[in-house]
Formats: C-alpha cells, sequence, structure tokens
C-alpha cells in the first residue's frame, strides 16, 4: 500500500511519536509511507527510510489560509505518488485529508488520540473519514456521544510501544548528568506543562513529603503553558533546590532510568502513552484513577491508582519509598503487563482498517 500520515506537527509529543512507530512499522513491512509535517524530530523519520513531505500545519484554526496552502501543496505528491490511502491524526490534518481524498477519489481515516472539547464546528463538519481510530474506550464512548460518529466506523486500537527499544539494559544514564544526587529519591513527570496534567498537584504535595523524605527530589519533562505559573508555585513554596524543570526530550528513556517513582496525575486523559514507556522502562507507578489509565494499569495491579489530591498522592509516595518489596512486585507486574501493547498489533490492526476502507 501507499500510505499519507498526516501530522500538525513532527514535535516532541505522543502523537508524532505514534506516527513514527506507525510509520515505521508499515516501511518495514514494505509499504511505501509519506509523513507530512515539519519539526524538531524530522530527522528522526528520515533515519527509518520514512520520507517526510514539509508541510505547516501547525495550526488550530479551521478557518487558517495555511489549510489550503497545504492542501495545494500536496497535489502535486498526489499527482506523481497516487497514494492509496490517508490517514489523518489530528482536527486540522482530518480536514486536510478531507479535500484530498474527494479530490482525488481515494479513502482516507482519522486516528483520535484524545478527548475533544466540544465544539459546534467539529459537530456540524466531524471530518472523520470511512472510519475513525479511537485510542481508548473512553475516546470511542466521546466520538459516540458527544460527535455522533457512528458507533460502526469507530475501531477501537490501543497505542502500541516497542519493547525492545524501551529495554533498560541498553540505556546509560546517571542522575550527576540531570544535577542530581544518586541518594536523592525522583519522583518524576512527564507531560506537557497543562492544567490538566496535574504538575500543580505534585509540586503542593512536596512540602508534606518532604517532612517524611528529605531527600526527594521533583522532576518536571516537558514544555506548556503552565510552565510560568508553575515556577512561580515553586518559589510560593521554597521549593526551588527541590524541583526541576528539564524541558523536553527526544529521548526520555535515560530520565526514565533514573526515577525512583512516575506520577501520571491527569485530570482527564485519553490513553497515556508515557505510562507505557514507564512500565517498559522498570519504574513503579503511580497514577490518576481517571479514564483509561485504570485499564493501562490493570486495576491497580501494574501501579497505584489515586483520587487527584494531595493526601492521596502523599500516601502513595510514602508508602512506595518504604515499601520496597511492594515496587518490585509492582515493576514486574507492570513489565508483564506492557506486553499486551504491543507495537507490532497495533499496526496489524491499523492494516485492517485501511484494507477496510479500501474495499469500501
Amino acid at each position: 500500500m501507499k500510505i499519507l500520515l498526516l501530522c500538525n506537527h513532527l514535535n516532541i509529543g505522543g502523537i508524532t511519536s505514534y506516527v513514527l512507530l506507525l510509520a515505521k512499522g508499515l516501511v518495514i513491512e514494505g509499504h511505501k509511507v509519506w509523513v507530512a509535517g515539519k519539526g524538531a524530530l524530522v530527522d528522526e523519520f528520515r533515519k527509518e527510510n520514512i520520507e517526510v513531505i514539509p508541510i505547516e500545519l501547525k495550526i488550530k484554526s479551521e478557518i487558517n489560509p495555511a489549510i489550503f496552502l497545504s492542501i495545494y501543496k500536496l497535489r502535486k505528491y498526489f499527482l506523481k505518488e497516487k497514494p492509496d490511502i490517508i490517514h489523518a491524526n489530528t482536527r486540522i490534518t482530518s480536514i486536510v485529508a478531507y479535500f484530498l481524498a474527494k479530490s482525488f477519489k481515494i479513502p482516507y481515516i482519522t486516528t483520535c488520540h484524545g478527548l475533544y472539547k466540544i465544539r459546534l464546528a467539529r459537530i456540524l463538519f466531524p471530518f472523520t473519514g470511512d472510519f475513525v481510530i479511537a485510542v481508548s474506550k473512553e475516546v470511542a464512548r466521546q466520538l459516540i456521544n458527544d460527535l455522533g460518529i457512528e458507533p460502526q466506523r469507530i475501531k477501537l486500537i490501543y497505542n502500541g510501544i516497542d519493547l525492545d527499544y524501551f529495554s533498560i539494559d541498553k540505556i546509560h544514564s546517571n542522575r550527576k548528568q540531570f544535577g542530581l544526587k544518586e541518594d536523592d529519591f525522583i519522583i518524576g513527570n512527564i507531560s506537557r506543562l497543562e492544567k490538566m496534567k496535574g504538575q500543580d498537584l505534585l509540586i503542593s504535595a512536596m512540602p508534606g513529603i518532604l517532612k517524611d523524605i528529605p531527600q526527594a527530589k521533583l522532576v518536571l519533562v516537558g514544555e506548556g503553558r503552565m510552565k510560568a505559573y508553575l515556577e512561580q508555585r515553586v518559589k510560593e513554596l521554597f521549593l526551588k533546590d527541590k524541583v526541576f524543570f528539564l524541558g523536553s526530550f527526544k529521548d526520555i528513556r535515560p530520565i526514565l532510568k533514573i526515577m525512583d517513582v512516575f506520577c501520571f496525575l491527569s485530570f482527564y486523559e485519553g490513553f497515556g502513552l508515557c505510562l507505557l514507556e514507564a512500565m517498559a522502562m522498570k519504574v513503579p507507578i503511580i497514577a490518576s484513577n481517571v479514564s483509561e489509565l485504570p485499564y493501562i494499569l490493570d486495576y491497580g495491579k501494574a501501579g497505584i491508582l489515586i483520587q487527584n489530591d494531595t493526601e492521596s498522592l502523599f500516601s502513595a509516595i510514602v508508602d512506595l519509598y518504604r515499601n520496597l518489596e511492594k515496587r518490585k512486585e509492582l515493576i514486574e507486574y507492570a513489565y508483564q503487563r506492557v506486553k499486551d501493547f504491543s507495537y507490532t498489533k497495533m499496526i496489524e490492526q491499523t492494516k485492517e482498517i485501511y484494507k477496510m476502507a479500501l474495499k469500501k
């Protein structure tokens, strides 16, 4: 098959990781793949022999002229290469896919990676294609209940992970390279710095945690709109030498390796790919009891599930700090559990959707 994957951007993030893994697997199997987008990870795609079409789609408005400029630029690729199917991965790219698919009379599908804000435009003009891949049951429910997508067009495919890539034995890192000490108890979070991701809760819990664990350090990995606010919170709570903002990383494996506990405290979540990464890297997990996170963690067997409040977070972290045996048990169960989220299974299921769309 000849497949065009559309992405708003190719910067660090869950959607880009998904597109890279999917494209890599398809290329290995002999399919021709193009990825349209721009960003810091373009070279990562090219290393895997994936052709990148440099199209600027990092926009939010559905009436932005850049959408139609992108359609115009992509037409020459269609005329020359004649792709069989288009796979969009965001709201904006699904609009681009819609017009290209209509013009060239080919099918297109979309993957819905998260929970959308309900807007009239999304309801009136869903632009979801022949089929919609939902990355979780929570996402599928919203597509049906809030956006009115027919259930028969929605296909549930969980995100996958390359377990070999995250093999802890292959990763070389030490705490000194991140300005941390070997005897620190490292509490980590990897997410966009956004209100919904719960980093404020982690910072607010730190004064209490430090009373029981004086050597505790909190590392926040990622960028986002809440960064200035969170930095101010750190100053207000006199935590400047206890909380570290490390920015974004192309390769998060070295930072995961140094963590003693990984906290994922979203108030709602489409899936939670970084949970799989922490499970694969054998880091004990504390996560919010929301959305699909309980399913990923097998309802508490692969990680501690908590309510999003400082008292629950404090208790869970101190419990793991004091109970090494419990940490080991969670790690081992999580490592077996993450094998259920194979990226090869994800690719096989996605190819089946492509075939269904082509037949339709």
